[in-house]
This record gives structure tokens, sequence and C-alpha cells, in this order.
């Protein structure tokens, strides 16, 4: 599997794409924003997902792919990534941290050293529900519209993210 953007809500003619949400503070006159790219667009709305615990049913939305693997900026992130989506699942499945056989199991249901995303394709799927849920609390926090100004976007993520 690769990463995979949102582009519809099945049933929802008027759902705005992810591209099309960040598209006027990455391509307009914001040219210094530090917004780039579809992997930008992606890990922005998956820590805001796992930071709520939002989980949006795959399944629900119609997805295009484009990457099939971590970019060259983000690959020190991924042992982050997949430790914080381990965590979550560890938390689903009511393991104790502690519980050190249970969690290496778990490890070995989750991970995939032969895939460029270390993950098998159940758990990306999870993890795109993550990031699903979390573009919709950022949609949602811009009442359904483009944000128009990085500043203010950056403003309210982070208010987002504070604890």
């Amino acid at each position: 599997m690769s990463f995979k953007l949102v582009t519809k809500k099945k049933g929802q003619a008027n759902f705005m794409s992810c591209k099309e949400f960040f598209k006027p503070i990455r391509d307009g006159v914001e040219k210094l924003s530090p917004i780039k790219n579809d992997m930008d667009n992606f890990f922005l709305c998956l820590v805001v997902g796992f930071k709520y615990n939002l989980r949006e049913k795959y399944n629900n939305y119609t997805l295009v792919e484009f990457n099939s693997k971590y970019t060259e900026g983000f690959l020190h992130v991924r042992p982050l990534i997949n430790g914080l989506l381990l965590t979550k699942i560890i938390g689903l499945k009511g393991i104790d941290n502690n519980q050190k056989s249970k969690v290496k199991k778990l490890m070995q249901e989750v991970i995939d050293i032969n895939d460029p995303l270390n993950l098998k394709p159940d758990f990306i799927r999870i993890l795109h529900e993550y990031y699903i849920g979390g573009y919709l609390k950022l949609l949602s926090e811009f009442d359904n519209k483009r944000p128009k100004d990085v500043s203010v976007f950056f403003t309210k993520l982070n208010n987002l993210l504070k604890d």
C-alpha cells in the first residue's frame, strides 16, 4: 500500500478534498509556506487525528495515492509515526505496555520490514483512518472552508495541538 489523500466522502457531493483544502496556503501567494507537498498535508492531518484519537472508516471515503513510500524529508519520522500508531493499537486492544510478550507479538502483527512504510496493509489502513479523522477535524475548525492565510492555519493548528 501507499500514502493516499482523501478526495471524496461517499454519498456527499460537496465534500472538500484534502488537496483543495490545503491549496490556498500551499500554492497561492503563500510561496513561503512550510506546507510544500502532499506528504506535509498527510502528516499534519495525521498528527491531529492521533492527538484527538479520531478515526474515520477508510471505506467511507475515496482516496488517491500520492506516494508509495516516505519522501526523503520524512524518512526520519517513520519510526516515530509507527510508534505512535502502535501506541494507539495497544490502547485499542487493551494491552498493558508492561506486557512485553503481548507488545512484541503485536509488533510482529503490525510491522513489515519489507514494506516501504514498514507496516502491514491492515495497519496502513488504520494509519489512514487517523489521517482522515484529523483531516475532518481540521475541516471542521475552518467551518468547511479553505484556510486563506498560512499564519491563520498554523495558529488554529497550534491551538488544536496544545495540551
